[in-house]
């Protein structure tokens, strides 16, 4: 069936999809894509847990939120996971869990046992 492409950027894509029901009708529905996002819970120590505080210029304010970022740029979440914590925070991850996906494909991670990164220095952009 017909799709039409309403959006297209900022790793979103809104389209206009048509669908034949099974009674031969055909539904008009406004579908979003967009990439997967990872979300890290990254425990430093067994009672602690690592927040990243960012201005978000949409609330005017600085938010704590969990490190978190676009899976755009591995095929693997949990490289994505690693490189968002790298990025954010400049720890590494020994090993990482995979606890849910969600809706719209965003994963959730937990780091345990992180340790600073000395072998692939923070970005300084990220700092």
């Amino acid at each position: 069936m017909q799709k039409e492409v309403l959006y297209d950027g900022y790793g979103w894509k809104l389209m206009i999809d048509e669908s034949a029901l099974p009674d031969g009708r055909v539904k008009r529905a406004v579908v979003v894509h967009r990439c997967d996002s990872v979300h890290i819970l990254a425990f430093p120590t067994p009672s602690r847990v690592l927040l990243v505080r960012e201005f978000r210029p949409r609330y005017g304010t600085y938010l704590w939120m969990l490190p978190s970022g676009r899976a755009d740029k591995e095929d693997d979440h949990e490289e994505a996971a690693q490189r968002e914590l790298q990025e954010e925070t400049g720890f590494r991850a020994e090993r990482l869990t995979y606890y849910c996906s969600t809706r719209h494909s965003e994963t959730f991670d937990c780091a345990n046992h992180i340790t600073p990164n000395t072998k692939h220095p923070t970005p300084a952009h990220a700092a």
